[in-house]
């Protein structure tokens, strides 16, 4: 959060409702103009799935709240089966990591039905 007003402001943060996250540190000095106040939130959770509050910003004069989200990592790449690695030179080191890609394989059928003969 930057001071952008033209005289030192006390800026600060009120802790999120949800218990799953956790205000760190919130300093409570006064702050120069042009200069920023840097505030950490935690999160921790045991269930799998989305979670949403606000952080709430308190200045001597105004009062604004900032949405936060959490969620575990997911992959949202979307892969059609071609990938272009573009131009590697030959002898040199160019990947530093390995990615390996894989695309589910069609359901295996292990009795099919039989033809129908149409005459």
């Amino acid at each position: 959060m930057t001071n952008t007003s033209s005289y030192p402001q006390r800026i600060r943060f009120g802790a999120p409702a949800t218990r799953e996250f956790r205000l760190i540190d919130s300093p409570d000095t006064a702050t120069a103009s042009g200069l920023d106040v840097i505030v950490e939130i935690e999160f921790f959770t045991t269930v799998e799935k989305e979670y949403s509050d606000v952080l709430t910003v308190y200045t001597e004069h105004d009062r604004m709240t900032i949405p936060i989200t959490a969620s575990l990592p997911k992959s949202r790449m979307i892969f059609d089966g071609h990938l272009d690695l573009g131009m590697a030179v030959k002898e040199s080191s160019i990947f530093g990591q390995v990615l390996t890609l894989t695309t589910p394989q069609p359901p295996l059928i292990t009795n099919p039905a039989p033809p129908l003969i149409l005459i």
